[in-house]
């Protein structure tokens, strides 16, 4: 197409106060700011008069033939500066773009990407020039994964571009939107690939340097494309990276490029890392599916961006996979094994694998890949399904099936972790520490005479009420000596606990809050004993609380903790009342009586009753004392 202002015979003239292109700018970025500032249509408005072909057609001012002269004439800058931000043409599909060799269709232009973290910073919001390459998912400056659409649906064009902020389609602020975060762990070897792709010369030069001598030699996109297939090696069930990937799943292409930046310095065996490395085992069915996939990515024919010399070594490897490498070790098991070893399905033992809970070995034998399991650590595994639940530690010492969980987040007590947690649902427990808990306790202990008038500890704790009580907390300083306690009887431990009257106060101040260990596994659901202990309801009247179960499992009453919680912060019993202050049945129902509650449906409003019947108790210890 003949450029506009030639067919129709006028000069192409510079706007008024030119907007200067900002450091790490994208071409069309600096366009957009220009229309948007001028308050023209759209940025069509300025590049058909320097031959774009279709209106929806960003790509020709990036990578066609274009008038460009005319482009930087009117944008008010140097012709230099305007095809530096542009791509050069090498032909054979091929552009050197930000001083990298990249697929011509690899520049994308039909939507506008964005970070909003990254649009959010500095005065004047701007696209980066490399959100534009479309193999790399993600903006190493935010760390957020590139989008295209805006929290409402609408994809954002450069066609229709009227404001650089706002959502084309509902006028959001594009800079709040959400936007999946970059994990940690993947940012060094992203950033790394960032600086080889598109880094200024300094950083490109640090990078490229850490590269063994064969790959320091090639042209930086021809590396990157070298990390593209080792990332599909790595993750054996991601589709081709160009296709819907990056869009679709830029957070897995992201993790699965990291992990490839990882093993590429240590070229030539880069290939055989990243089969090491590889995701889903999934793709292990049939056997011979990831090598029949590795023999495709590493083909010349499937990524023609490869290098001649890394081609042939990648043909040499090609080659290899046919070759019988020897069975197996002798340690290592099959899937089968593995299954009838732990006694749980494949698919579980498959997702423990996927989630990096499980060690996967790899060998290669006659063309396949089989994967191979360690038959001792998968024998120690399974040895954790014998372990204890916390139903049986209740009734071995004494304590509520959430105080052991408590004991377990706050490591008093050793539980099983991944992959247990894994394969099976449910905490199990060590036994050997809950042996060492429980001696702990007894070592700690002093004799019932050097306990001033001790009271036991379950009385202390059923005076607790509104919350989980802290049992974890508590038995810690017992065990630190905070509070000097006896044991009597010869029951189950925490039952036999007796602390001095005294130290009732202090013990009752102490909180347990779950939200400070976060990355314990609590249930959501705790048992009727559980219940009655945190509502203070005795176990013989469980009956009066079974409305507010949530379900039942093997005939067993669940109920959801939440609700539990929510309850006894709303409602406090006659037996609460009656701990709080040590109080006779009789005395506490007297004071009850006196004090004109109202009754709810297994006990009293709390915000009303508490301080009605401490103000009761108080008047006649008042009367008792005058009347002395």
């Amino acid at each position: 197409m003949t450029p506009s202002r030639l067919f129709y015979g006028f000069e192409a003239q510079a706007v008024c106060d030119p907007q200067r292109p900002l450091d790490r700018e994208s071409l069309l970025s600096w366009i957009a700011r220009t229309t948007i500032e001028y308050e023209l249509p759209n940025i069509t408005t300025i590049l058909r008069d320097v031959g774009q072909v279709h209106r929806n057609r960003a790509v020709d001012v990036m990578r066609k033939s274009i008038d460009v002269e005319g482009l930087a004439t009117i944008l008010g800058e140097d012709l230099p500066v305007v095809e530096r931000l542009r791509g050069e043409d090498l032909g054979n599909g091929s552009i050197r773009y930000l001083g990298s060799t990249i697929k011509a269709t690899d520049l994308h232009t039909k939507f506008r990407r964005f970070a909003p973290a990254s649009l959010g910073l500095g005065e004047t919001p701007f696209y980066r020039a490399s959100w534009l390459v479309r193999t790399f998912p993600v903006c190493n400056e935010g760390w957020q994964a590139l989008r295209t659409t805006c929290d409402c649906g609408t994809a954002q064009t450069w066609a229709s571009v009227s404001t650089t902020v706002l959502c084309e389609g509902c006028g959001e602020d594009l800079r709040e939107v959400s936007a999946d975060a970059v994990p940690l762990e993947a940012q060094p070897g992203l950033s790394f690939l960032a600086d080889i792709l598109f880094g200024e010369k300094k950083a490109r030069a640090t990078a490229m340097a850490r590269l063994p001598t064969e790959l320091a030699v090639l042209d930086p996109g021809e590396v990157y494309e070298l990390a593209l297939l080792l990332a599909r090696v790595i993750d054996p069930t991601m589709a081709n990276p160009r296709e819907n990937v990056w869009r679709d799943e830029p957070i897995r292409l992201a993790r699965a490029l990291a992990r490839a930046a990882d093993v590429l310095p240590l070229w030539p065996d880069s290939p055989w890392l990243a089969l090491a490395q590889a995701g889903d085992p999934r793709a292990m069915v049939p056997r011979s599916h990831p090598l029949k996939k590795l023999y495709r990515v590493l083909s010349r024919d499937y990524a023609p961006g490869i290098a001649v010399p890394v081609g042939e070594a990648l043909d040499s490897i090609r080659r290899s996979i046919t070759l019988d490498e020897g069975g197996p070790p002798i340690d290592l098991v099959d899937l089968n094994d593995a299954e009838r070893i732990l006694c749980v399905g494949k698919s579980k033992i498959r997702a423990a694998r996927v989630a990096g809970h499980l060690e996967c070995h790899f060998v290669i034998r006659r063309g396949e890949i089989l994967p191979g399991y360690s038959r001792t650590e998968l024998v120690a595994l399974a040895a954790t399904t014998q372990w204890p639940s916390p139903a049986v530690v209740e009734k071995q010492i004494g304590l509520p099936c959430y105080g052991v969980e408590q004991l377990c987040a706050t490591d008093e007590i050793s539980w099983a972790k991944a992959p247990q947690r894994t394969l099976r649902t449910g905490l199990r427990i060590d036994p050997r520490s809950i042996e060492s808990f429980e001696r702990s306790l007894r070592e700690s202990a002093v004799t019932l005479e050097d306990v001033d008038d001790p009271i036991p500890l379950t009385t202390v704790m059923r005076g607790i009420g509104g919350r989980e009580k802290p049992w974890a907390a508590v038995l810690r300083g017992l065990v630190e000596g905070r509070w000097p306690f006896a044991l009597g009887g010869n029951g189950r431990v925490i039952r036999e606990i007796c602390v001095a009257r005294g130290d009732m106060d202090a013990i009752r101040l102490i909180r347990f809050d779950r939200s400070d260990w976060h990355m314990f596994p609590f249930a959501n659901t705790i048992n009727q004993g559980d219940a009655c202990d945190i509502l203070n309801v005795p176990l013989r009247s469980r009956s009066i609380i079974e409305r507010y179960k949530a379900g039942e499992r093997r005939r067993a009453w669940l109920f959801n903790r939440g609700d539990v919680i929510e309850l006894s912060g709303r409602v406090v019993t006659s037996s609460e009342l009656c701990a709080r202050h040590l109080l006779k049945p009789k005395t506490a129902a007297a004071t009850v009586q006196r004090s004109k509650l109202r009754h709810l449906e297994f006990g009293f409003e709390r915000t009303h009753a508490v301080p009605a019947f401490d103000a009761v108790l108080e008047m006649r210890r008042t009367r008792r004392a005058g009347k002395r």
